[in-house]
């Protein structure tokens, strides 16, 4: 150290290739209330896209939910939530009570709640260079019984963050 004088350049990141290089950032939030009454996967309302540059990227996805539910009567079935394409494939989690990031089964000897946030991450490979549009999705598999709220607390937000990588 005794040996340095002057100013030292800046780091400058820009000249980097290879893999592992974030490309670029996109990110989405929501923080109104949606109430999630279907037995069926439907949209929460909200989406990303992001156009990779090489089909070769990879993206990371970031789903953070913050979610409320209840049963407190006679049912069974799954309450959760997926990420999915805008083709509805899933990206994270599966669709239907098979095992949509589960909050958890319930069945009528059991009464379930849950509050708080999740988070899901996947390194996808969208092999495309194409516009790819990530959104989230939630059900409920006891609508009569029960309820399931996105953002139903003061404040509360469900995020998607995607990264492109270099790869």
């Amino acid at each position: 150290a005794t040996k340095l004088s002057g100013a030292l350049p800046a780091i400058d990141g820009s000249a980097l290739t290879g893999v592992g290089k974030v490309l670029q950032v996109v990110s989405a939030d929501i923080s109104t209330q949606v109430v999630i009454t279907s037995t069926s996967p439907t949209d929460v309302g909200l989406s990303a896209s992001i156009t990779p540059s090489s089909t070769s990227s990879k993206i990371m996805v970031i789903a953070t939910a913050t979610v409320t539910c209840n049963n407190n009567a006679d049912g069974s079935g799954a309450i959760g939530w997926s990420i999915t394409d805008s083709s509805n494939n899933n990206i994270i989690g599966s669709a239907g009570d098979a095992n949509p990031f589960d909050l958890g089964h319930h069945n009528t000897s059991n009464w379930y709640s849950v509050n708080g946030v999740q988070t899901k991450t996947i390194l996808h490979s969208p092999s495309t260079t194409s516009s790819f549009t990530y959104k989230m999705r939630g059900e409920n598999g006891t609508a009569s019984n029960a309820t399931f709220n996105y953002n139903g607390s003061y404040g509360a937000i469900s995020t998607i963050t995607l990264m492109e990588i270099g790869a």
